[in-house]
């Protein structure tokens, strides 16, 4: 069986190659390297189709290229795994600790789930991870419903890491898991905070429409897929 992959690299290339490159999928590791002549535009995305060989299951996964004087760690997009859910946990309330503070708010639902619910959750949603050297700094998690619809949630970026790009890389990497299977993609988020609507905004999401919560408003958007 061949896993069909996408690499899909930003920002910080080397202007020359070669690319080192690691994809990590569950238990499954790949370690390479390439000398794809499209490295040197440090602003642009480019892409590259992987045939990766495995018995396992084949699933769709994201990952970023890494210079090799950096070592063999470096930043990637990939689906978590159970062990990883204490580490999401512990991100999902730091952001939106400092959420809940800029809201002055005593509290959110983000900030009241247990390592129990986060499991069960889980088991119903992909939930992708942004690592860099080693550590969870971002994380979005999506699932389908009956209708072809996927919910999108909790978009989160360690607050130190925050403006790099990495909360708009992840939602593209989610859209791409669902790519031909998600018909629209939906999502909530505070309209108080519009550094959050604008990434939104860019990456296609609209307005359906908003609601009090008592604690802030909500806007509910829409992507058509």
């Amino acid at each position: 069986m061949l896993w069909i992959c996408d690499f899909r690299a930003a920002k910080n290339l080397p202007s020359t190659p070669p690319l080192l490159i690691r994809i990590t999928c569950d238990s499954c590791e790949v370690l390479f390297l390439t000398d794809f002549q499209g490295a040197g535009t440090p602003e642009k995305e480019f892409h590259v189709n992987l045939l990766i060989e495995s018995e396992e299951k084949a699933e769709p996964f994201f990952f970023l290229a890494s210079h090799p004087d950096g070592g063999i760690m470096g930043s990637m997009i990939s689906r978590t795994v159970k062990d990883d859910l204490p580490e999401i946990l512990d991100l999902q309330l730091r952001a939106f600790g400092e959420v809940a503070r800029r809201l002055n708010a005593a509290t959110l639902p983000p900030l009241e789930q247990t390592i129990e619910q986060l499991l069960e959750e889980e088991q119903n949603s992909v939930f992708l991870k942004y690592t860099e050297d080693g550590h969870i700094i971002g994380s979005v998690r999506g699932s389908l419903d009956a209708s072809g619809s996927c919910h999108v949630g909790k978009l989160i970026v360690d607050p130190y890491c925050r403006n790099r790009g990495i909360g708009r890389q992840l939602m593209q990497a989610l859209e791409e898991y669902f790519r031909g299977k998600a018909s629209r993609y939906l999502l909530f988020t505070s309209e108080e905070t519009p550094e959050t609507l604008h990434l939104y905004d860019k990456l296609g999401y609209k307005k359906l429409y908003t609601r009090n919560t008592g604690s802030t408003v909500m806007a509910f958007l829409e992507k058509k897929a």
